[in-house]
C-alpha cells in the first residue's frame, strides 16, 4: 500500500538506514561474516553490533567494516542510488 502522507526529511533518513541495515546483514549471511569478526574490528561487543543492526542505529563504521570484509562496495552503492531516489 502506498504512502499516504509523505515522509519528512527525518523519516527518509530512518528508512535509509533500515535499508543499509538489511543489506548489511544480507552481505555478512552471504559471505558467512560472525558478527563477532565485525565487532572486533569496530572494538565494540557482538551484541552492540546486533544492536545498531536491529535497531536503526546504523554507523558509517559499521558500513565500511561490512565493505572491507566483503569486498561489497557496489551493492552498497546500489543501495544508496535507490535510496536518493
Amino acid at each position: 500500500m502506498p504512502r499516504t502522507i509523505p515522509l519528512t526529511a527525518e523519516g527518509k533518513i530512518t528508512d535509509a538506514k533500515k535499508q543499509l541495515a538489511n543489506k548489511c546483514r544480507q552481505l555478512m549471511f552471504e559471505n558467512e561474516i560472525e558478527y563477532k569478526q565485525i565487532a572486533g574490528l569496530l572494538g565494540i561487543t557482538p551484541q552492540a553490533l546486533s544492536y545498531q543492526l536491529r535497531r536503526g542505529g546504523l554507523k558509517l563504521e559499521t558500513v565500511l567494516a561490512v565493505v572491507y570484509l566483503t569486498g561489497s562496495s557496489d551493492v552498497i552503492a546500489s543501495t544508496m542510488a535507490k535510496v536518493r531516489q
